[in-house]
Parts: C-alpha cells; structure tokens; sequence
C-alpha cells in the first residue's frame, strides 16, 4: 500500500508543464498544459524507492525518513510548493512515524477553481459557447453563395403526390 502512494508524486514528478495561450480577462482563461514523461526520470526515481538502500521503506525507520527527504527535494526542484506547511502529511494510524509527501502545483489549483466557477455559473457556460461561435464564425463564415427563397408559382401540391394508376 505504502509503495503505490509514493509512486503517485513521481509520476507527477516525471512530468513538465508549459503555458501556450493566455486569453483575456473577460474570456475564460484558456490553458494548455502539456505533459511529457520522462522514462528514464520515472525509472530512476522508482528504482531508487524500491532499492535495498531504503530497507523497504517501513514507517519509523531510517529509509522512509531518506524518502521522504528524497522526495521533498523533487517536489522543490520542480517547483512545486508543499500543500501543507511542510510536503509532510502525518498519518496518526501508525505506531511509528509515517507521512504521505503531498505538494500542490498552484497554477492547476486556480484552473479547477475556474472551471468550477464556470459548471456553477450558467451565465458564464453561455458567454463561453456565445464567444466561441462567434470565433467560429469569425474564423470560417463567409457570404452565402446561394439564395434561398419562395417560388409558389413553380411548384403546386399535385407535384408533390406520386403519379399512379387508380381503377
């Protein structure tokens, strides 16, 4: 159990993220955050966890003290800030000591809390689709080509019923 929480981090450590559009402050905050996993980053993390040198990690001893201050080190190097006053999340079930190492990247943080704001405004999820077809449109309208209208005297009802032999 304690093995697939600390995988979590490094998973999220193996990845980067990049702004590459930033709307204005009247349209909704379009972010696009890529991610790219580094194998070589993951498996050298995951074998360094899994290594003998950690004595399996067991609460209270010194290896999950060394992962932990391994793994505060990755989460600072990334720039990612502990979602506590310290990436330490104490866990009181245990008889020695054991943590959880939880950090927070605070740009996706303020995304959810907008994308939140946006499922429970229904104002604000019709300015969006109102924005976007007008960008649509924008983008990709042009003048008709053809012209629709109403020519009552080429067309009767009779045209409209099939021909066919009644006795």
């Amino acid at each position: 159990m304690r093995k697939i929480l600390y995988f979590l981090p490094f998973l999220f450590l193996g990845c980067s993220t990049s702004n590459t559009k930033k709307a204005d402050d009247k349209s909704v905050t379009a972010v696009k955050t890529a991610y790219q996993v580094q194998q070589k980053s993951v498996s050298g993390t995951l074998e360094y966890l899994a290594s003998d040198e950690l004595q399996g990690r067991d609460s209270g001893s010194e290896g999950i003290e060394k992962a932990a201050q391994f793994l505060e080190k990755m989460l600072k190097d990334n720039n990612i800030k502990p979602y506590f006053k310290t990436y330490r999340d104490t866990l009181g079930n245990f008889d020695k000591p054991a943590y959880n190492i939880v950090g927070v990247i605070e740009e996706l943080m303020k995304l959810i809390g907008h994308l939140k704001n946006i499922l429970a405004n229904v104002g604000m999820r019709y300015d969006i689709i109102k924005t976007e077809l007008l960008e649509i449109k924008d983008k990709f309208g042009d003048a008709r080509r053809t012209e629709i209208t109403y020519l009552d005297d080429e067309v009767s009802i009779k045209d409209l019923i099939k021909d066919e032999d009644v006795v």
